[in-house]
This record gives structure tokens, C-alpha cells and sequence, in this order.
């Protein structure tokens, strides 16, 4: 995705006696498409922020350093981030140097020059490096048929191995083959980790007093003309799960069970009426065959409780054996 950042800052109490001017350094972050799903807090790890020229005498911080609240203890997605800090010298700009770390789920490198010309990419993880290589030695019939996991060297594959600090004197190059896992391993060597994204920001302390208005304390305030930037970044999944997630889940349920028993109720009725179309008398009878069976079954039951719970049931000669049985079952 997306991260669009915004920087300027704002000033206030620029005067024209050189004092000190209070700058307040704005980054604002919002991820394009997905908004209020994923805040700025959600794809950066942290931002370090510099300044030069910062301070009165040295006496307050040159950097400052950001990282995103703790959503366990309560404190809750940001989209913004500002410092403040007394900057000497009324009207005299000073830079503030932005590092921001991203959020990343694995780890990104950035390809040396001959790497990045022969796959054609800068930056990328170190498995999906890997992946365009294979993808260029089989593009080009390079993968030895008699060995899958060896490859034939190019001229660019050459060239690539000696930029890896690979010997001449290597005895899988001087066969004009090599395994790929050999290859991998120089294309390594030419990969380095990827730094923080770097933004520079001239701060605005009173120089364009024409686009200020009059501060309270007779000084001049005003903001920085406001720069954009775009950058890309690694989003979550959008999640589904919302406070009413369950209920909705749970209506769902409820009414595909209800579905499922008209369903069965209407496949019932089909059966029975397609049995009594293809033959009626014989239809019948297994009714009435049927329903005699299940009266047999019945009256049986209702003889087997009235004897159970009648008052002759309990003076058999087996039930002075049971009580017996039960008192010394310990």
C-alpha cells in the first residue's frame, strides 16, 4: 500500500531582535485507501527526527525520538506527530532531518548496482531476491537439465560473480556451471540492509513574515509551506471483526439453520408424495403396516412403565438382592 505523508511545521514568536522562535515540527500520515483501518502508528516502528541549529545555548535536545503508543495500555491509534522546540536566531531557517523506520513484517535489503540491473529491482526482501533469480536463470534456459539445481553462467551471470568477489580460480566457474545455491550465496554478498526512509524539511522560522500574522507576545507567527510525500509500505489485512461481529455471525447462523430445515421439510414432502404418484396401493399398505407397527411398539412401552412404576414392580424377590448390592458397594 500507500503511506501519504504531510510535513510543515508552524512557528510562533519570530522577532526581529534575533530572539528565539518556538517551531513545532507536523508529520501527518494517513494510508491511501484504507482509511481510519490503518493509522500511522500501525506501519511505522518509529521516527527519529534531527534538527540543526536547534536550541538556545545547546541547552535543548538536537533529536527526538517517536515510536508509536502502546494500543495494550489504552493510548490508542495516532496519525500525527509533532515536535516542538526553541529554535535561536529569529528568522534564520534551520533543516530538521526525518528518519522514519517502517513497520515490516521481513526484513528488506537494497541490491547493489550490478544486482539491481540484471533482476531489475532496488529494494525487496531477501527471499523474493532470491525468487527473481531463479526466475532469470530459468527465463533464459540457464537451469541444467541433467542437474535442476545446477545453472549454466552467462555472461551477465559472470559478471555478476566477480562483481560478488567470486574467484576466477572457482572450480564449479571454470566449468561454466554452478549450483544455484553457490550463485545465491555471492548474490548475498552484494545485498545490504535497508535504511530508514530519510526526509529533510527547511523549517520556517520568520523569514516569510508575509505569509505570518501577529503572535500575542509581539512577535511574528505562520507555517512552512506543506510538502507530500508517498511512500510504500507493507498493510495489514483488513480485519472484518467489529464489536457487533458476533451478532451479525450469529443472525447468519440462525437463519442458514432455519433454511437448511424448510429445505429438508420440502425434501420430505417430495418423497412422500413421488412414492404415493409411482404406487398408491402399495404406498398405502406400508403406511397402515407401518403405523400398526409403531402401535405395537407404543402400547408395549406404556405396559413396560405401568409395570415399572407400580407398587408390585418393587416387591420382587430380585429387590432385597439390588438393596444389598447397592448398601455395599464401598
Amino acid at each position: 500500500g500507500t503511506l501519504r505523508l504531510h510535513v510543515y511545521n508552524t512557528y510562533e514568536g519570530a522577532a526581529a531582535d534575533g530572539g528565539s522562535t518556538a517551531v513545532t515540527l507536523h508529520v501527518v500520515g494517513r494510508a491511501l485507501g484504507c482509511e481510519g483501518r490503518c493509522p500511522l502508528s500501525s506501519v511505522v516502528e518509529r521516527v527519529e527526527v534531527g534538527f540543526e541549529h536547534a536550541g538556545a545555548g545547546g541547552s535543548v535536545p538536537r533529536s527526538a525520538t517517536w515510536a508509536p503508543p502502546n494500543e495494550e495500555g489504552g493510548s490508542g491509534a495516532c496519525d500525527r506527530i509533532e515536535v516542538r522546540r526553541e529554535v535561536a536566531g529569529g528568522g534564520r531557517e534551520c533543516v530538521a532531518k526525518i528518519r522514519i523506520f517502517l513497520r515490516r513484517e521481513h526484513k528488506y535489503f537494497v541490491a547493489a548496482p550490478a544486482l539491481a540491473a540484471l533482476l531489475g529491482i532496488a529494494e525487496d526482501t531477501h527471499a523474493r531476491f532470491m525468487q527473481a533469480l531463479w526466475s532469470y536463470c530459468r527465463a533464459r534456459g540457464l537451469v541444467c537439465a541433467d542437474d535442476p539445481g545446477a545453472v549454466s553462467l552467462d555472461a551477465q551471470l559472470r559478471a555478476l560473480l566477480s562483481v560478488a568477489g567470486a574467484p576466477t580460480s572457482h572450480p564449479e566457474l571454470c566449468k561454466g556451471r554452478a549450483a544455484f545455491a553457490t550463485v545465491c550465496a555471492y548474490a548475498a554478498d552484494l545485498l545490504s540492509e535497508a535504511p530508514p526512509v530519510s526526509i529533510e524539511h527547511r523549517l520556517a522560522t520568520g523569514k516569510q513574515q508575509q505569509r505570518g500574522a501577529k503572535a500575542s507576545n509581539g512577535g511574528v507567527g505562520g507555517a512552512s509551506p506543506e510538502s507530500c510525500y508517498d511512500i510504500e509500505v507493507e498493510l495489514a489485512a483488513p480485519s472484518v471483526r467489529d464489536a457487533d461481529s458476533d451478532a451479525v455471525a450469529q443472525a447468519c447462523d440462525d437463519e442458514l439453520r432455519a433454511l437448511c430445515g424448510r429445505i429438508e421439510g420440502a425434501a420430505a414432502r417430495a418423497a412422500f408424495f413421488r412414492a404415493f404418484e409411482a404406487s398408491p396401493v402399495d404406498f398405502i399398505n406400508a403406511t397402515v403396516l407401518s403405523q400398526g407397527r409403531d402401535l405395537q411398539v407404543a402400547a408395549a412401552s406404556d405396559a413396560r412403565a405401568r409395570s415399572a412404576s407400580s407398587t408390585d414392580g418393587f416387591a420382587q424377590p430380585w429387590a432385597a438382592r439390588a438393596a444389598d448390592v447397592y448398601l455395599k458397594r464401598r
